[in-house]
């Protein structure tokens, strides 16, 4: 198992008074490619700023080996940043552009020779060293700026979409040789951008954000194939999401239909999201189906056909090289293998009293809160994952709660709580223990006031607004 070289816990940036980082933790191993996805405005580029020392954390810590580094000079970290705009000198040729963080470390010229020669021909530029840079294509000045950062030997080198301004063609000989050279010079790189396709094809973890909060973190394999819920299933790819009901493991109800798949039932609810990709939908003979159809569209995209078809109001998408007729009656199918199972969105939704003093009473604890709404019976809505997490005894908790149980998904810890007579729904980086007694807290950015269950119903159509926006 490789060493953790970067460790984030807790991690806040806010800009007048707004967090647009809200404590989000995670950790990276040497040598991983790790890539931060999310639309415009998720946080990504804050994040990559951080840990270059461009910007300081308002709350939190950063870790590299082990060592706390939130107050350390951008040039006296091991790491590099490669820009969008590239940031190179165009009063410098490649070579000087290559050896100009070699000359301000002093290093003799032989070695800087030496170096500047081994990381043109790793890019792929051997013999451009006279060269102009703004003689260069794109995709040649893109790479002159990978070698220089990695010139200068970093353990971590960031890229804050370095990608962007190239055409379709060219980007993607780009991925494959950004991933050629990670793989060679095996030293770790952080990636930002809001392509699902680059992330997927690159990275060896993934970190899909939204909002200044990380959603879900896995291999790419894993966000695609169990992404954790209705957002990341859409931001990831297409697919097709349905609502379901499981009233046991193993088997999944949806469309009128009884399903078998091979996810175990969550504990605390039966109803769920089902995701089934539109390439893993075939076609069979619309006789004994247990999906009958009609094709409502036909279009060729040059590999496949992509169609969607309607099955009682429900409009799949599909993809498939089989040619159908718009209007053609067939029977759709497809095996447990591509059912996949996305618990619900889930929040804690808490009966609650407001005053007038930006106060918020659930529970037994008094929290800060924004509302200015009327009345004062009221319902408090928090995420799971935005509980802050207290050891039994520290006084700063507000409320305590025992465990009743906990499940494993990705890296994060959910689990059941009971405080008083409510069952609370909490997620954690860091391992639960049945019978565990936490303490509790919440931020008051992250509790929402509202005073009925349409008020949610309004609040969800607002966020979806917003996320298609940002798309």
């Amino acid at each position: 198992m490789k060493d953790t070289i970067i460790e984030v816990r807790e991690l806040l940036k806010e800009y007048g008074g707004e967090a647009v980082v809200n404590y989000i933790s995670f950790s990276v191993a040497e040598g991983e490619f790790v890539t931060l996805l999310g639309p415009s405005g998720c946080g990504k580029t804050t994040i990559l700023r951080l840990l270059a020392g461009f910007e300081k954390p308002t709350g939190g810590d950063i870790f590299l080996y082990g060592k706390k580094i939130n107050d350390m000079l951008p040039f006296e970290r091991p790491v590099n940043t490669v820009f969008q705009n590239y940031a190179l000198f165009p009063h410098l040729n490649v070579y000087e552009n290559i050896a100009f963080p070699l000359k301000i470390k002093k290093l003799p010229k032989k070695t800087i020779e030496e170096k500047v020669s081994y990381y043109l021909e790793v890019v792929n530029l051997t013999g451009f060293g006279k060269r102009d840079v703004e003689s260069l294509s794109g995709g040649q000045q893109q790479r002159v700026a990978i070698a220089r950062a990695l010139a200068n030997e970093p353990k971590v080198l960031l890229l804050d979409e370095p990608l962007s301004a190239l055409d379709l063609k060219l980007r993607k000989e780009m991925q494959n040789e950004l991933k050629r050279i990670q793989q060679e010079v095996e030293i770790t790189f952080i990636y930002v951008t809001h392509d699902q396709e680059e992330a997927l094809s690159l990275s060896d973890k993934v970190i899909v954000m939204r909002k200044g909060e990380i959603l879900q973190i896995g291999s790419p394999i894993d966000i695609y194939n169990e992404p954790i819920n209705a957002y990341v299933a859409g931001f990831i790819g297409e697919s097709n999401i349905i609502d379901g009901t499981m009233s046991r493991s193993y088997e999944v109800d949806f469309l009128g239909k009884a399903f078998m798949c091979v996810d175990r039932k969550f504990p605390e609810t039966n109803q769920v999201k089902v995701l089934i990709r539109p390439e893993d939908i075939g076609f069979s003979a619309i006789e004994g189906s247990k999906l009958p159809a009609t094709i409502k569209s036909v279009t060729f995209k040059g590999v496949h056909y992509e169609y969607t078809a309607e099955v009682d109001g429900f409009i799949f998408l599909i993809h498939s090289t089989i040619s159908k007729q718009e209007g053609e009656a067939v029977g759709l199918t497809f095996t447990p293998n591509d059912i996949h199972i996305m618990r619900a969105e889930q929040r804690n939704i808490i009966p609650a009293l407001v005053d007038n003093n930006g106060h918020v009473e659930f529970l037994g604890g008094v929290f800060e809160c924004e509302y200015d709404g009327e009345g004062t019976d009221v319902l408090a809505v928090i995420k799971p994952a935005d509980w802050i997490i207290y050891p039994p005894g520290d006084p700063s908790a507000k409320l305590h709660a025992v465990i009743q149980n906990i499940s494993y998904h990705s890296e994060r810890y959910e689990c059941v709580a009971r405080c008083q007579d409510s069952d609370l729904m909490i997620e954690s980086i860091s391992p639960l223990k049945m019978g565990e007694v936490l303490g509790l807290d919440v931020h008051s950015d992250d509790i929402a006031i509202i005073r009925d269950e349409q008020a949610l119903e309004d609040m969800d159509n607002e966020d979806i607004d917003e996320e298609e926006r940002d798309v």
